[in-house]
């Protein structure tokens, strides 16, 4: 038995044409559908990072400036000026002397200042005031220079006296130690050192002139 091949109609074909073509058509619209979903997420996506960097600039750019730091200070700053120095000395700073009693004697100390300021030093005794007083209380001497005061001393009996005389300028203060020996006899005498004016301040190490002075104090004929 022979069977016959029929070749399809004409209809047919047009049919599976134009279904390959709407297939086409669909497939094609279906890709593109998803092409711009796709493009509008990227787009979404990116402008949501775009605003996040907006804003953080914004906050940023409005955030209140950092207060000015000082300078670090560099090799041209001007030096450390210390302050100046007060400072001064008294000749002589000790004391020794004999006496008797009833018989006055008086005895000069010379205070120079030293220092980088004017000096106001005040002046006071300490255990000695019995039998001694000062002709001043307060010395002003300028820089550089010097001024002078009166120690008299007047026993009224015998004794070993020992005492101070104290000088003052703000938190700068000194003293003077003072002996006095009173004592009654016939040959009682007192020893002076007596150093000139050119000698009368000296450094360590330098020699200096002086003189030594006797003076009789007792009644007995040397």
């Amino acid at each position: 038995m022979i069977v016959e091949k029929k070749e399809p109609s004409d209809n047919f074909k047009r049919i599976v044409l134009v279904a390959i073509i709407i297939i086409s058509i669909l497939n094609i619209v279906a890709n593109f559908v998803l092409y711009q979903g796709f493009i509008g997420f990227s787009r979404a996506v990116s402008g949501s990072a775009s605003q996040a960097e907006i804003s953080f600039f914004v906050e940023a750019s409005t955030a209140e400036p950092a207060a000015p730091t000082a300078p670090a200070p560099s090799g041209g700053a001007a030096p450390y000026l210390a302050p100046p120095i007060s400072n001064f000395i008294i000749v002589p700073d000790l004391l020794e002397i004999s006496a008797i009693p009833e018989q006055e004697k008086k005895k000069i100390f010379k205070v120079k200042n030293i220092g980088q300021t004017d000096l106001e030093i005040d002046l006071s005794l300490q255990g000695i005031s019995d039998i001694s007083s000062l002709d001043t209380d307060k010395l002003i001497i300028n820089k550089g220079e010097e001024d002078s005061f009166v120690l008299t001393i007047n026993p009224s009996k015998e004794g070993i006296y020992a005492g101070k005389i104290m000088l003052k300028s703000g938190e700068l203060e000194k003293e003077v130690q003072v002996i006095v020996g009173v004592k009654k006899g016939k040959k009682i005498f007192d020893p002076d050192v007596i150093i000139s004016e050119e000698d009368e301040f000296f450094t360590s190490g330098n020699d200096f002139n002086f003189f030594i002075s006797l003076e009789k104090i007792g009644t007995f004929e040397l």
